[in-house]
C-alpha cells in the first residue's frame, strides 16, 4: 500500500519491495471490491492490472467483508461462479 503497487512483502523497512510483473498476466481476471473499501483505490488498481481485468463492485461492502461478510453466500460467491463460468481464454 505504501508504494501503491503490486509488490512482495518486505520485513526490512529499509529495502525496496520487489514489484510483481502484473503486465504479464494473461489469464482472465475479475476483481471484486467493496463499495466502502477504504483500503482500495479503483483507479490505482486499473493502472497496475491488465486491460482485460473485469471489476465488480459490491454495494455496502468493506475490505474484509468479501471474505467474512454475513451475505458472502448471496453477494460474493455467485459473482465468483459467474466469472468462472463465463470467462474464456
Amino acid at each position: 500500500m505504501r508504494h501503491a503497487s503490486f509488490a512482495s512483502f518486505q520485513c526490512d523497512p529499509g529495502s525496496e519491495p520487489e514489484r510483481y510483473p502484473t503486465e504479464n498476466i494473461s489469464v482472465p481476471m475479475t476483481l471484486l471490491y467493496g463499495e466502502k473499501d477504504t483500503l482500495f483505490e479503483l483507479e490505482k488498481m486499473k493502472e497496475h492490472l491488465p486491460e482485460h481485468t473485469k471489476f465488480q463492485q459490491l454495494d455496502n461492502y468493506e475490505h474484509i467483508d468479501v471474505l467474512w461478510g454475513s451475505d458472502v453466500g448471496k453477494d460474493v460467491i455467485p459473482n465468483i461462479l459467474h466469472a468462472l463460468e463465463t470467462r474464456q481464454t
